[in-house]
């Protein structure tokens, strides 16, 4: 009896902390699972308490009942020593819930406490979800690290089961102390609107824009990732017979702008003076160690470019070399298409001839790049469905962002809004997107980025006088020009968060030195003599 009342007693707290109760219940109760959020402090002192799995059994993890933020923390610990070890700690079966359109989130506290500088130990944070285990942060031993706070998004779902598991991996345990996790919160929030701007200032009134949320928040744009310069200009081959791949490589400090997204198409150029057969090849990790796919192409029209579907999309592991190309089996002739170079060497130039991946321009001094290209997409884990957005909130502050005013009473339909402010002052706003959840509830997003209009004059200054902002994407610097005297510039991160303020400028040209921030979306604000705007652009490294 007593252990029958301990079933209903926890699956009753599991459905209440789901919102909901006994309605569309299809879960195997065999299986252990958590409804969101999640949260462990490890104030119970133990692994077994919110269901955590040691993997294998045999672990370096214990709960430090004497570090923390504050203490108790999980801590992964030197001893005893392990050699090329992989050792997890996993939450139970989480459930989503239903609210829809979402982002789930995993926040925690990390520190680490370093012995020798060597970068082969590690941290890692990964998501198990459709099957797989799929990375979504990773911490190296290239320092000592005090506490740090992380917000990392895991996938953009709903009504689904997923784990997170912290993953202490490397070759020599011993050439550092401790790896420290603490306060972990796995939760969920409804997506924001993007590209929130200032569109116009005309009198008193402040026109403003924005887009309808992405397809995952911090998921990459669409987009050819590529090395050649996208014309065919020769070609290599002779070899007879030939059996020979080539690819363009990508290493893991390359791809963190590629975060949540996957290789769904693969573009290669055929060159007409040869006959093969082909089948695109995607690997990933250490020279081209593991082999992700490997997919006939059935027909090939030499002479142009061939884009072929990839039948499996692959995500892309942000904390692994990435490798896009083709196998090309032939019996003479030149089928191998390249641009004219200068070779990206290492990268664009990359080929595995009698088992041996080595450049083409260093062993041979072929100074091309491989027509290879790859399209990048939000990965299918991070699909958001906009069709179901309810609307928009828009807020107003009026005293300089201490206090904000919903402004419609209805949810904004469109997505462009033109306020009619009371008197001539700085005004500050900010968008929520709407969504529905379970029932009757809805979920309104956190805040976009947010912008200010400053109506001083009744007119709107900036619509004649130009401001530009280049290069875009930019990797270390940034240079904004005006036709209007610059006051000062401020840059935004995704979630309005300044990173970047320089005040009191009085030019018309600035240089931003950028190389420090992440790579990401981010937004400039540039205050001119003349009045404000905000302007989206996109860091790389």
């Amino acid at each position: 009896m007593k252990q029958s009342f301990r079933f209903f007693q926890v699956l009753f707290l599991v459905l209440f902390s789901m919102g909901m109760f006994a309605q569309n219940f299809t879960e195997d109760v065999s299986v252990k699972f958590s409804g969101l959020p999640f949260q462990e402090s490890w104030d119970q002192g133990t692994f077994t308490y919110n269901g955590w799995v040691l993997v294998p059994e045999y672990t370096n993890w214990s709960v430090n009942t004497s570090v923390g933020n504050p203490f108790p923390s999980a801590d992964f610990s030197w001893e005893p020593v392990r050699t090329n070890y992989s050792l997890s700690l996993e939450t139970p079966e989480l459930f989503s819930g239903y609210l829809e359109y979402t982002t789930i989130w995993c926040d925690f506290d990390y520190k680490l406490e370093n012995l020798n500088i060597t970068g082969n130990e590690k941290l890692f944070l990964d998501v198990f979800h459709h099957g797989v285990w799929k990375n979504k942060a990773w911490f190296s031993n290239t320092a000592s690290k005090d506490w740090t706070t992380m917000h990392v998004a895991l996938i953009a779902t709903s009504d689904t089961t997923f784990k997170v598991r912290f993953r202490a991996e490397g070759t020599n345990s011993a050439d550092i102390l401790h790896w420290y996790v603490d306060n972990i919160s796995v939760y969920t929030k409804c997506n924001p609107p993007v590209d929130f701007a200032l569109q116009e200032i005309s009198d008193r009134q402040v026109s403003l824009t924005w887009n309808a949320p992405e397809n995952g928040t911090g998921c990459p744009d669409p987009q050819w990732i590529h090395w050649d310069d996208g014309t065919n200009a020769s070609a290599i081959g002779t070899c007879a017979p030939c059996f020979i791949d080539v690819a363009a490589r990508w290493d893991a400090a390359q791809l963190g702008s590629l975060d949540g997204g996957a290789v769904t198409k693969i573009a290669f150029f055929p060159a007409s003076s040869g006959t093969a057969n082909f089948r695109i090849r995607l690997w990933q990790g250490p020279d081209a160690a593991t082999l992700l796919v490997d997919q006939a192409v059935p027909t090939v029209t030499y002479g142009e470019w061939n884009i072929i579907d990839v039948t499996n999309p692959v995500s892309i592991d942000i904390t692994s070399d990435l490798w896009i190309g083709y196998n090309a089996e032939f019996l003479g002739g030149f089928p191998l298409g390249c641009d004219a170079g200068p070779a990206v060497t290492g990268y664009g130039d990359m080929l595995n001839w009698a088992n041996i991946w080595q450049s083409m321009h260093l062993a041979y001094g072929l100074d091309y790049n491989w027509n290879i290209q790859g399209f990048v997409e939000t990965d299918a884990d991070y699909a958001t469905d906009i069709r179901s957005l309810m609307g928009y909130n828009l807020y107003r502050s009026e005293d300089n962002k201490i206090t904000w005013d919903k402004l419609n009473n209805t949810l904004i339909a469109d997505t462009i809004y033109t306020d009619h402010v009371p008197d001539y002052q700085e005004y500050c706003y900010y968008v929520t997107s709407v969504f529905p959840t379970y029932g009757s509830m809805t979920c309104e997003s956190d805040s976009s980025n947010v912008v200010c209009a400053d109506v001083v004059t009744g007119t709107d200054p900036l619509n004649r006088g130009g401001i530009s902002i280049y290069p875009n994407p930019a990797t270390d610097n940034l240079f904004v020009k005006s036709d209007f005297t610059i006051n000062s510039i401020e840059l935004l991160n995704y979630t309005g968060q300044a990173v970047y303020n320089h005040p009191n400028i009085s030019e018309k040209t600035v240089q931003v030195n950028v190389a420090n921030l992440t790579a990401g979306i981010y937004f400039v604000k540039i205050t001119t003599v003349a009045g404000t705007k905000t302007i989206k652009i996109t860091l790389t490294k």
